[in-house]
């Protein structure tokens, strides 16, 4: 990441690898520039991400969970539960914060904890779509789901899922 990041030109840096989009090694350019290179500094914006990421993940879980909260399309249910879907929202957010995954890109100073974030936001738009069916929902979407896309190629499977629950609501 570091190599990617520090090339002498910002071209460079942009393009610096064939195989990844280039907005994990623009962010970490301004990141040096900002807090230099050491170890923790490189590692510091995957650490903030994941922190994000945790708070997204109660929101998808209060979403998914609780049926007060969930989405008025998509084949939810949306029967009473007495609080037990909020109780399961936090067990949900407890045991993605203490996961393996999100521990160990947390620490690496790579693009996957930026990518797991735009992918609970991505996650979050749709269902907020499903609910109002607003063209601010489509393109809070779409510039997610773009700059999801120039983080790591892997974001486009979110938006394929939620392109067939899509096609699956209106069959």
């Amino acid at each position: 990441t570091w190599s990617w990041a520090v090339l002498p030109t910002w071209r460079g840096t942009v393009f610096a690898e064939a195989t990844h989009p280039p907005v994990w090694w623009v962010v970490t350019r301004l990141w040096i520039e900002a807090f230099g290179d050491s170890e923790a500094a490189l590692r510091a914006p995957a650490a903030l991400v994941s922190v994000l990421s945790m708070g997204l993940a109660w929101l998808l879980a209060v979403r998914l969970l609780d049926p007060a909260h969930q989405p008025i399309r998509g084949g939810f249910p949306r029967t009473p539960d007495d609080g037990r879907g909020r109780t399961a929202a936090v067990w949900a957010t407890g045991i993605f914060a203490l996961s393996s995954y999100l521990v160990e890109y947390a620490q690496e100073a790579r693009m996957y904890a930026a990518l797991l974030l735009e992918t609970l936001a991505l996650c979050l738009l749709y269902l907020r779509w499903l609910d109002r069916q607003d063209r601010l929902s489509l393109s809070l979407y779409a510039l997610v789901g773009a700059l999801a896309l120039y983080t790591h190629y892997f974001g486009v499977w979110p938006i394929v899922a939620h392109a067939a629950h899509a096609l699956w609501l209106g069959a």
